[in-house]
């Protein structure tokens, strides 16, 4: 699961919302759930 804060007070308070939930099972490999987990990142900061 990747958790997002919107700022670093919030992150210094542990409060985080989640993201999305991955599992290996949903994936041919682990790379591409990496790269899969990668991409929300990339989408979240973007926003």
């Amino acid at each position: 699961m990747i958790e997002y804060a919107e700022n670093i007070d919030e992150k210094s308070r542990h409060l985080a919302e989640d993201g999305s939930q991955f599992s290996i099972l949903d994936y041919n490999t682990p790379e591409e759930m990496f790269d899969a987990m990668m991409e929300e990142i990339e989408n979240e900061i973007q926003t």
